[in-house]
C-alpha cells in the first residue's frame, strides 16, 4: 500500500500547476475492496495563481495486484488553484461539469467516512526526496 500511496501523491503532483508547491498534510490508504483497488486519500496545499496557496482534497486509487501493481491513478482533486478534476468511470477523461467545492465535499465525505492506513510519513517523505533531487 505504501508504494501505491507514494505513486498516487506523485501522479497528482504531476497533475498540478505549480509542482513544485505541492505539499500533502496527510495521506490514507483505504484497503482494497473486490476490485483490488486500495483508495488513497491526501490533504495538502497549492500554490494558486495569484501566488497564495490554496488547500487541495485529492483522491487516487492504488493498484495492488496485477503487472501495475504499487501504481496509482489520479482520480479526483479539488482546489482553488485552478487545478480541479474528477475523471469519468473510465480514469481516461476528465469530466466539466463537476466544480471544485463539489469535488472536495464528495472526497472528504468517502475518505473521512472509512478506516485507513496512515501513509502521511511515507508520502512526505518521498516527496521531499523528489525534491532534493532536482
Amino acid at each position: 500500500m505504501e508504494a501505491a500511496a507514494v505513486s498516487g501523491a506523485r501522479s497528482l503532483r504531476d497533475v498540478v500547476t505549480d509542482k513544485d508547491s505541492f505539499r500533502v498534510s496527510s495521506a490514507k490508504a483505504i484497503p482494497e475492496n473486490e476490485d483490488g483497488k486500495v483508495r488513497l486519500c491526501f490533504n495538502g496545499r497549492v500554490k494558486n495563481k495569484q501566488g497564495g496557496y490554496s488547500d487541495l482534497t485529492a483522491m487516487a486509487f492504488g493498484l495492488t495486484t496485477g503487472p501495475d501493481a504499487g501504481k496509482a491513478i489520479p482520480v479526483a482533486l479539488a482546489s482553488g488553484s485552478g487545478d480541479s478534476f474528477t475523471l469519468d468511470e473510465t480514469g481516461t477523461h476528465i469530466r466539466a461539469d463537476v466544480d471544485a467545492l463539489t469535488i472536495a465535499k464528495v472526497i472528504a465525505q468517502f475518505c473521512d467516512g472509512h478506516t485507513g492506513v496512515d501513509m502521511t510519513d511515507a508520502v512526505k517523505a518521498a516527496l521531499k526526496q523528489d525534491r532534493e533531487k532536482e
